[in-house]
């Protein structure tokens, strides 16, 4: 286990990590994304193979009847241009009035193009007292970490009804997780230590990183695996060691001391979103002629930057900023793109990306309940007016989205989910 020690001024924020896969089929590129601590999240990028997306109209599930009410013609605005009894709606995404007054769709499932949706499945009940829980996905089996109850624990997915295993207790606060070459990593943040365990043997976890350091708790901001080689950041610097442990060595420093929130990586570069500037950097594995960092920003000064998850996918970076996902080239300088807007233009509160299409969640405003929604990558296939198409509804900040062949999963936060007023979380999975 190696021990470093670093000492800096600059005072770490809290926040979680992300890991994400990704759906339709696994990307062919060998660049992946990763894991930091963020406020909510996923990493992505190595989800596993399978069949394309489901469509996302069509003939839904989980209708059923309302009576009582009936199509009236009456001057409605444009954006709820149908009129059912006394109110104005829209009946192609209504899901209390969808695709006729009378059709309600069953709780959780949208209402697209006015046929409802699958409902969300609900697949690991509340925990009040989690605070926040980070997923992974690999190899027909879900990962999440439970920083509130300091455990790491995983599920079949490809069992129904199977029952959730332990993997390990009395971690302090893991809250960045990703599963890589047949191993688990996390982030302890209370310690700021690396831990890995084997798939194979899960219950028996070892530290391969341990930071000591005057910025406190959660100094350790992202992780990312390659191959032997681990790549952690602390606070605004990236080292990389073995993935079993030993010498750190140090890649570079962010540019004008931002704090490195999440990382991914192809053959040649680091990539990551940094706090304090809001900016999306690059960083070359090799360094410099004299010794220095080589730095560059795909995006600077993101004004909502969403901090835990990056994704690297051919030439292309992918991050959010307040409602919008967005990308960049890798190799044009600053530069970027709109993928797609969340649906009800909200805030993203975590994303993951396959092959062909991207998953959000989005928050609610006002204490609304959240949405989990998908869009193409390919911009020129997006809903006229860019925004994200809802394939779950009713999430309570839906985050931590990770995919695998047919489904996408998430994590949701219901603050004073008991009378003590604890956080529960849940874990959803819906289909592509």
């Amino acid at each position: 286990m190696l021990r470093i020690r670093i000492s800096t001024g600059i005072v770490s924020v809290g926040c979680l990590l992300a890991a994400c896969s990704s759906n339709d089929a696994t990307p062919s590129s060998s660049t992946v994304g990763s894991t930091g601590i963020g406020g909510q999240g996923g990493a992505a990028g190595h989800g596993g193979a399978g069949p394309t997306d489901a469509s996302m109209g069509g003939g839904g599930s989980g209708g059923q009847p309302e009576s009582g009410l009936v199509p009236d013609a009456g001057s409605c605005p444009s954006y709820k241009p149908d009129r059912c009894s006394d109110a104005c709606t829209d009946l192609k995404t209504d899901p209390d009035h969808c695709g006729s007054c009378t059709m309600k769709c069953a709780v959780g499932a949208p209402c697209n193009a006015g046929a409802c949706g699958a409902a969300p499945t609900t697949l690991i009940p509340s925990s009040p007292g989690c605070d926040t829980l980070v997923l992974a996905w690999a190899d027909g089996r879900l990962y999440w970490t439970d920083k509130g109850h300091g455990t790491v624990k995983s599920v079949s997915t490809v069992e129904p009804g199977a029952a959730p295993v332990s993997l390990a207790a009395n971690q302090k606060s893991p809250r960045a997780l990703l599963a890589a070459g047949g191993a688990l990593y996390w982030i302890n943040g209370g310690d700021n230590t690396v831990m890995r365990a084997s798939l194979a043997d899960a219950a028996s976890p070892t530290p391969v990183v341990s930071v000591a350091t005057d910025a406190g708790e959660d100094a350790v901001g992202a992780i990312a695996v390659s191959g032997a080689t681990l790549y952690y950041a602390v606070v605004d610097r990236i080292y990389r060691t073995l993935t079993t442990g030993g010498a750190s060595t140090l890649v570079g420093t962010a540019q004008q001391s931002g704090v490195v929130s999440a990382l991914a990586f192809d053959t040649v570069n680091l990539y990551y979103p940094t706090k304090i500037h809001n900016d999306v950097e690059i960083m070359a594995l090799t360094p410099s002629a004299d010794g220095g960092s080589q730095t560059s920003r795909i995006a600077e000064s993101q004004g909502g930057l969403y901090f835990d998850t990056i994704v690297v996918i051919g030439s292309q970076a992918y991050w959010a900023n307040n409602e919008a996902l967005r990308r960049g080239s890798t190799d044009h300088g600053l530069n970027t793109t709109t993928v797609t807007s969340t649906a009800n233009f909200s805030t993203v509160t975590g994303f993951a990306i396959g092959s062909t299409h991207a998953y959000l969640g989005e928050g609610g405003d006002g204490g609304q309940l959240g949405f989990v929604e998908k869009a193409p990558l390919d911009t020129d296939a997006a809903a006229p007016d860019g925004a994200a198409k809802i394939i779950a509804r009713d999430q309570k900040a839906p985050n931590s989205l990770v995919l695998d062949a047919a489904k996408v999963y998430w994590s949701t936060r219901d603050v004073g989910a008991d009378a003590s007023g604890a956080v529960g979380c849940t874990i959803v999975s819906a289909p592509q």
